[in-house]
């Protein structure tokens, strides 16, 4: 059975997603080699160990899935599993992964689906309201470095100003880093989705994984082109630029005075 998930707003805010998830890149690499069974239960170990904590109730439940394809959950255990066939279209196939076992299946599948919504719509939630109290930090510090230097005759630096602007800059590159980590569940969540329906077709002898794969891009495209996410994360990149432009004329100013 599948836990209810816990209330979002007990989660900890952006800072905390940076130690809740480990770097998803090597297992993003190995996406198009993992074909195998033993492959496919090693994918589910991996997703399992790098969505730590906060994340992991939202994620596909990989594994509860692939449990519900395995001949362990029917009642036709007089004959075993032939392990030098799995990669035989007839393995486990459909005489053997009951009616029950397809509707559990799809049970988890909508209910994994639902809890990938709320943690985007969460995440939403929390980009666009950081993304607009770093810009109004943005702006007023581009304005107030603007009209100090203006009022000295462009020689305005102080340590506090360098200090306070190298702060600024901090917060957005946390940002930054928090949607990445945003975008890189997201992904491997779309990998865990398109790997578990191949696995489905492969039991029941099906061919639904390329309609559900559409029917997912259609009705949830973020989990496939990152949205909001990936704008909200270049606009941040470029409020980096900007900033870093204004340190070096600090740093620049400061080094006048010596």
């Amino acid at each position: 059975a599948i836990t209810q998930s816990p209330e979002l707003s007990n989660h900890p805010k952006p800072r905390a997603c940076a130690v809740t998830v480990i770097s998803l890149s090597y297992i993003c690499k190995e996406k198009s080699t993992l074909h195998s069974d033993k492959q496919m239960v090693e994918f589910g170990k991996t997703l399992n160990e790098v969505v730590k904590r906060d994340w992991r109730c939202h994620a596909v439940a990989y594994i509860e899935l692939k449990r519900c394809l395995s001949s362990e959950n029917t009642d036709n255990k007089q004959q075993p599993r032939n392990r030098t066939d799995d990669h035989s279209a007839h393995t486990e196939s459909s005489f053997k992964v009951t009616e029950e076992q397809k509707d559990e299946f799809f049970r988890i599948y909508d209910d994994s689906i639902r809890r990938l919504v709320e943690f985007y719509e969460d995440r939403m939630e929390w980009s666009a309201e950081e993304k607009n109290s770093l810009e109004v930090a943005v702006e007023k510090r581009v304005n107030q470095q603007t009209t100090e230097v203006a009022a000295v005759g462009g020689q305005k630096s102080s340590s506090s100003s360098s200090s306070s602007l190298s702060f600024l800059i901090h917060r957005i590159n946390v940002y930054a880093k928090d949607l990445g980590l945003v975008l890189e569940f997201l992904d491997l969540n779309a990998t865990a989705f398109s790997k578990i329906l191949k696995k489905y077709d492969k039991r029941t002898g099906s061919i639904l994984r390329e309609s559900k794969l559409k029917e997912l891009k259609r009705q949830h495209p973020y989990l496939y082109d990152g949205e909001e996410f990936k704008k909200n994360k270049n606009v941040a990149k470029e409020w980096i630029k900007q900033l870093e432009l204004l340190l070096e004329k600090d740093d620049a100013a400061a080094a006048k005075k010596e």
